[in-house]
């Protein structure tokens, strides 16, 4: 499985550290291809010649992948995408007038790439969608957060979105446009979340522990060992 992680305003270096258990490890299935070449002597009529070699390979069968998105639905994904908020409560007066948050970013840069892999004829592709933030609301449960002590909630609490899988650009527009957003006095970026709602989509891991989390059942996913869908996650963020 390979892990993207887009970050619109910074960069952040991130280890996922794991171990591979070799009763259940696999080897990705080798693709079946067809290699194409050409080559050709053009006569220039001066005493030259130009030598030209061509190659292509293609595919005989499409290329099955399963993509997750990531989205980011903190509260600060609103805001214009060149403000700076810090930890202070976010409002509806600070989100962005001019069509230009974070969040529109987001949506279009998502939707474009869904939108060019669906007319590529070398891939079969369908796409999955996780929404995680974070929230803390009351000053006890805040002043804890900032100054490194225990709170109430979960990771489970702050995936706030689970659907897939569509194969319609049409269909992953209408989610990533209509995913919840967290809610509280202040919100922020929970990866464990994000990690959570993955493994829900990918492998049905913690499904059944989203007692909160808002679902979208829609295409099945597919087993990369019987199947042979390669599995790409994208997280798109603005932390």
């Amino acid at each position: 499985m390979k892990v993207i992680v887009i970050s619109f305003m910074k960069t952040k270096d991130f280890y996922f550290v794991y171990d591979i258990v070799p009763t259940t490890g696999y080897s990705r299935m080798k693709e079946d291809v067809e290699a194409r070449h050409e080559k050709y002597i053009t006569n220039n009529l001066d005493g030259t010649y130009d030598l030209t070699l061509t190659g292509q390979v293609k595919r005989k069968a499409k290329e099955k992948l399963d993509i997750v998105f990531l989205i980011d639905t903190s509260k600060n994904m609103n805001l214009p995408f060149d403000s700076k908020h810090g930890s202070k409560a976010i409002t509806e007066d600070d989100y962005d007038k001019n069509n230009s948050s974070r969040k529109l970013k987001v949506q279009n840069y998502a939707t474009q790439m869904v939108e060019r892999l669906l007319q590529n004829p070398s891939y079969d592709v369908q796409f999955g969608i996780v929404g995680f933030g974070g929230s803390k609301t009351g000053v006890a449960n805040i002043g804890k957060a900032l100054n490194g002590g225990d709170v109430t909630d979960k990771a489970f609490d702050d995936v706030t979105y689970v659907g897939g899988y569509t194969s319609s650009a049409e269909q992953f527009k209408t989610m990533i446009e209509n995913l919840p957003e967290s809610q509280g006095d202040r919100t922020g970026t929970n990866y464990s979340a994000a990690i959570i709602g993955m493994r829900a989509l990918i492998d049905g891991s913690f499904y059944s522990q989203l007692a909160n989390t808002e679902k979208k059942s829609l295409n099945a996913r597919r087993s990369i060992p019987g199947d042979g869908a390669r599995r790409i996650v994208i997280m798109l963020t603005d932390e």
